[in-house]
C-alpha cells in the first residue's frame, strides 16, 4: 500500500470511529434557553455598552450608526452595530453601504458567531466570520475585534 493510501485509510478510519463514538447530541430546550440567557446577559453587560459608545462617537463625528438587537429566523439572539463610514450618509438608504459588526448566539451549537462586514459593496469581499465560546464576550477580545472592524471599514472607503 502506498504511503498516501495508508495515511488516507488511517485518517478515514479515525474519522469514522470518531463519528460513531461521539454522535451529535440534540440539545434540550432547557440547554438552549440557558445558553441564550447567558449570551444575552453577557452581550447586555459587556458588548452593548461598547457598541453603544461606538455608535455615539460615530454620530458625534457625523457618521450614521445604530445599535440593533433581536433574534434571527432560527431564534438566535444577536447584537449588532450598523455604521456607514461616510459622513452625512443615512442608514437604510443603501444597505450595501453599511458596515455591520454583529455577535450572535448560535443556540444549536452553543457558540458565539462574530460577523464583521466592513465592505458589502458589489465586487467587494469584506466579510469576516469567526466562532468562539461565551467567554469571548469580554472587553479585551471585543476591543480587538471592534478595532479591526472599524479600521477595515474606514480603509475600505479610502480612495485608491
Amino acid at each position: 500500500m502506498s504511503i498516501f493510501n495508508k495515511v488516507l485509510h488511517q485518517f478515514e478510519s479515525r474519522k469514522t470511529a470518531a463519528a460513531f463514538h461521539s454522535p451529535k447530541r440534540v440539545m434540550s430546550d432547557q440547554e438552549r434557553h440557558e445558553f441564550a440567557e447567558s449570551f444575552k446577559s453577557l452581550a447586555s453587560s459587556v458588548a452593548k455598552p461598547m457598541l453603544e459608545q461606538l455608535a455615539h462617537d460615530a454620530k458625534a463625528r457625523g457618521y450614521a450608526a445604530t445599535v440593533k438587537e433581536g433574534v434571527d429566523e432560527a431564534d438566535n439572539p444577536y447584537l449588532a452595530v450598523n455604521f456607514i463610514p461616510e459622513r452625512g450618509a443615512k442608514l437604510g438608504a443603501s444597505p450595501t453601504q453599511e458596515c455591520i459588526f454583529q455577535l450572535k448566539a448560535l443556540l444549536s451549537e452553543q457558540s458565539v458567531e462574530y460577523t464583521a462586514c466592513h465592505d458589502q459593496r458589489d465586487g467587494k469581499k469584506g466579510t469576516r466570520v469567526i466562532k468562539s465560546d461565551l467567554q469571548s464576550i469580554n472587553k479585551t477580545f471585543l476591543e480587538s475585534e471592534i478595532e479591526e472592524f472599524l479600521t477595515s471599514s474606514l480603509e475600505a472607503r479610502e480612495p485608491r
